[in-house]
């Protein structure tokens, strides 16, 4: 699986594609950088799915976006203004 978080820094919208090659159940998480979960959303994705995540009410800082799936975690940080 592939992840691309875009824009960073994001301040209203932060948008995540996700690219797996067969279909997987995920979890797509957004944390502040101390580890207080902001948004937990369980989702399955088979080829390209794309999620948009609601940012302009959150504090501006540093984030961590983390998608798990039963081969792994990935972890992207991103800014939000």
């Amino acid at each position: 699986m592939t992840m691309t978080v875009f824009p960073n820094p994001a301040q209203d919208m932060l948008n995540i594609a996700l690219t797996a090659e067969r279909q997987q159940d995920v979890s797509l998480s957004l944390l502040t950088i101390d580890g207080k979960v902001m948004m937990d959303k369980k989702v399955n994705v088979f080829g390209n799915g794309h999620f948009q995540v609601n940012v302009s009410q959150l504090p501006a800082g540093f984030y961590l976006v983390k998608v798990a799936t039963k081969e792994g975690v990935m972890v992207t940080k991103v800014v939000v203004e």
